[in-house]
């Protein structure tokens, strides 16, 4: 590996758990863009993007603390293209340390290293080019949801998966008493989930609303794939507005900072 006199950016993921996490977070958002910047900052970093029809945005959040080691000299934002970075995350194996860094020694270029104590996992370096994208956040305002509910991530994308077959789109039905997943299609006819909210692990919802959605399930399919990064999914839900699906990359009293949140638009009923 190469010695670097300038580092802008750094940091380690030796954690096992998390370096799994954070490598298959990053090899499967290649679904929704080509393109995302890391937005690393001293104490946190921030990854949002949209996809091109312009109908799910996604955000990363990570605190410092998340990683073993983080370390940025001044703020930078990244640009990487993300079938580049897939790649090389797929050929990481069990065992693997992740170490990205960014110096001005190689100004363009993001060097990105797997390291193991294991004499049969072999060390793999990789130097991947860097793109300029110009593009800005966008500010999301927090807003109380009319209704949401937590469950386990895998359930989740069962169900969604289960329900694309017989439709394209997601129809949601829910009130204080009950929550149904339903879609159909005209050829293949319908079908409905019903859950119990006493088996959810949270469920809120403003008194006396009843909610009736529906998404596109196209892009819940590829969003509930992400379950291998959480054991649970959070639902929140505000009629008229994205519906908002959180995986939270740890259970500690600061995963609120540390989660990857998509926010959905929801289809427009022309009846």
């Amino acid at each position: 590996m190469l010695l670097y006199t300038s580092i802008i950016m750094e940091f380690t993921i030796s954690d096992q758990s998390k370096a799994s996490q954070f490598a298959f977070l990053f090899q499967n958002i290649r679904v929704f863009t080509e393109t995302i910047n890391f937005v690393c900052e001293s104490d946190h970093m921030f990854v949002q993007s949209m996809d091109s029809a312009n109908v799910m945005l996604f955000e990363v959040k990570i605190q410092k603390d998340w990683f073993n080691e983080y370390k940025v000299e001044s703020n930078i934002n990244i640009g990487i293209n993300t079938a580049i970075l897939s790649k090389l995350l797929s050929v990481r194996e069990k065992g693997h340390t992740l170490q990205f860094m960014h110096s001005t020694t190689n100004a363009d270029k993001l060097d990105i290293s797997f390291t193991s104590e294991d004499k049969n996992v072999y060390n793999k370096d990789f130097t991947i080019p860097l793109v300029e994208l110009e593009t800005s956040l966008l500010g999301i305002e927090e807003q109380e949801s009319n209704a949401q509910f937590s469950m386990p991530s895998a359930n989740f994308q069962n169900i969604i998966n289960q329900l694309r077959m017989f439709g394209d789109c997601l129809s949601i039905k829910c009130d204080e008493s009950a929550i149904k997943l339903g879609s159909k299609s005209q050829d293949i006819g319908e079908m409905e989930v019903n859950i119990d909210i006493n088996d959810l692990h949270e469920f809120e919802i403003v008194p006396d609303l009843e909610l009736n959605l529906n998404f596109t399930l196209h892009y819940l399919a590829n969003i509930s794939q992400f379950s291998k990064v959480s054991k649970d999914v959070e639902l929140r839900f505000i009629e008229n507005f994205p519906m908002q699906i959180v995986y939270y990359l740890d259970e500690t009293e600061h995963k609120l900072e540390n989660s990857i949140s998509f926010f959905l638009a929801p289809q427009i009923d022309n009846n």
